[in-house]
Order: C-alpha cells, then sequence, then structure tokens
C-alpha cells in the first residue's frame, strides 16, 4: 500500500503518468505497483527469511531489478511516462525506502506478537 500512495502522489504532483489503467473509476496506481513490487517483495522477505540470508542486499537487488529494467520496459511500450526530472534511480531509491519502512514495521509487529505472546504464556 505504501507504494500505492507513493504513486498516487507521483502521479498527483505531475512526476508519473500512466497511460492505461484497469478500469476508470480505480485509482490509476492499481497497476504493478499494487501486484508485482509488493509480492516480489513480500517473496523475497519470506526467502530470505527461510534461508537466513541478508535482507538489505536481496532487497536491494530486487530494487535495482525493477527500476532499471522493467521501469525502462514500461516506459519503451508506453505503458508509463516521466516527467520533471524524475529518473529511474528516483524509482530505485524509493524502493529501498518504501521496502525498509515496510521492513521495520513487519519487525516491530513481529517483536510486539512475541512478547505479547511471551506475556501471556507466564
Amino acid at each position: 500500500m505504501l507504494w500505492t500512495y507513493t504513486d498516487l502522489i507521483l502521479i498527483r504532483q505531475g512526476y508519473v503518468d500512466h497511460r492505461y489503467f484497469l478500469t476508470p473509476f480505480l485509482p490509476q496506481a492499481l497497476g504493478i505497483t499494487a501486484s508485482l513490487i509488493p509480492v516480489s517483495f513480500m517473496l523475497v522477505y519470506q526467502y530470505c527469511l527461510n534461508q537466513d540470508k541478508p535482507f538489505i542486499i536481496w532487497t536491494t537487488g530486487l530494487s535495482a531489478i525493477l527500476a532499471f529494467v522493467f521501469a525502462p520496459i514500461e516506459k519503451w511500450m508506453g505503458l508509463v511516462s516521466i516527467y520533471k526530472g524524475f529518473t529511474i534511480v528516483h524509482l530505485f531509491f524509493i524502493d529501498i525506502v518504501i521496502t525498509m519502512i515496510s521492513y521495520g514495521l513487519t519487525k516491530f509487529f513481529v517483536r510486539f506478537y512475541t512478547a505479547r505472546q511471551s506475556n501471556l504464556d507466564n
């Protein structure tokens, strides 16, 4: 949801324009930002958690793939336009920041839940 809100802000400020969207009555950000991006990061999180891999390194790699591979393909296909000096590098850093915020919130809630469970067990 953080990426969807961020995408909506970028659209309203005139930095990004999605040329095609699902339906006229749904927000324009309900495309790749509501499906591919969050699912990809959730899969990377689960993989890193189960295989004891460094999440920050893996998420940086995924952010690079999304920003430097998928975004130019979308731009080349005419699905998205970028304006006002906004670049793909900005998308890369936005991916990393949003992922770290989500990761921090997940860690907080996991600690909160485990602390609550241990208090209930005592």
